[in-house]
């Protein structure tokens, strides 16, 4: 049957699946045959058996995983080509985070985009830091939401 992970509590490691027939079925953690943790509104697969969730394995969305990196590549791109501008685009837009998380990365990112016209020593500094950049805002859309 299939269903979601209402919620798992880790120091009695018990959780509660609600199947798509609509009933609630209680698992132990020896049950759950995902990498991680239980987590809630996380889709799965499972025997029931008289309210009891048996052999739970995730069930995989690989369509939003696909969605999800090709966002993040975006994301490498737009901080690529458009600096601290891209880096804006990337958080708001791609990754949703809040403005006031936004603002504070963005005006860094920017004020280090000044080094890029000191010759040499600026171009290295600012190739770095947009690399680290790149890779902060890749981070944030991959995993979503922050």
């Amino acid at each position: 049957m299939k269903g979601k992970i209402l919620g798992y509590d880790s120091s009695s490691n018990e959780g509660a699946v609600r199947g798509t027939d609509g009933n609630r079925y209680t698992f132990e953690l020896p049950e759950w045959k995902g990498g991680d943790t239980p987590k809630a509104d996380i889709p799965v697969d499972f025997v029931p058996n008289e309210g009891y969730a048996l052999k739970i394995y995730p069930i995989k969305d690989t369509e939003s995983e696909e969605s999800k990196l090709i966002l993040s590549i975006v994301s490498l791109l737009l901080t690529f080509f458009l600096g601290f501008i891209g880096t804006l685009i990337s958080r708001l837009a791609l990754a949703k985070q809040p403005f006031s998380k936004v603002l504070v990365p963005v005006c860094i990112h920017a004020v280090i985009t000044v080094f890029f016209f000191i010759p040499v020593v600026g171009w290295g500094f600012y190739f770095i830091c947009t690399i680290y950049f790149m890779v902060k805002n890749y981070q944030l859309v991959t995993k979503g939401t922050n």
